[in-house]
């Protein structure tokens, strides 16, 4: 048997700086700025926050569907397959950094 979900209310005050960056970041995801701070703290302690890594996942699945077209121009025998290298290379090593930057080097 599964028990439907608990809401609390939550009273925050914001001064108008903290309640302008919490919007900036509920508008990076789509979500209501009240939504977007309850989801912050009910996963705070789970999961990253979603306004540093979206734009972070965006540009690695932007980054996934450029490395696909590289490696079909591979299979297809493109002669320009072999000068997008470099700039995905970079392009990967840019995003790599990045994540260090937000989750703390790898293992």
């Amino acid at each position: 048997m599964t028990t439907a979900a608990e809401y609390i209310d939550l009273i925050v005050n914001l001064s108008d700086e903290e309640a302008d960056g919490l919007a900036e970041k509920a508008k990076v995801v789509g979500l209501d700025p009240q939504i977007y701070l309850k989801v912050r703290m009910l996963g705070a302690g789970e999961l990253p926050d979603p306004a540093a890594f979206f734009l972070l996942f965006r540009r690695l699945t932007a980054f996934a569907n450029e490395y696909e077209a590289c490696l079909q121009s591979f299979a297809a025998l493109q002669p320009h397959a072999m000068k997008q290298i470099p700039g995905l290379g970079s392009q990967f090593a840019q995003l790599v950094q990045e994540w260090d930057a937000l989750r703390g080097p790898r293992p």
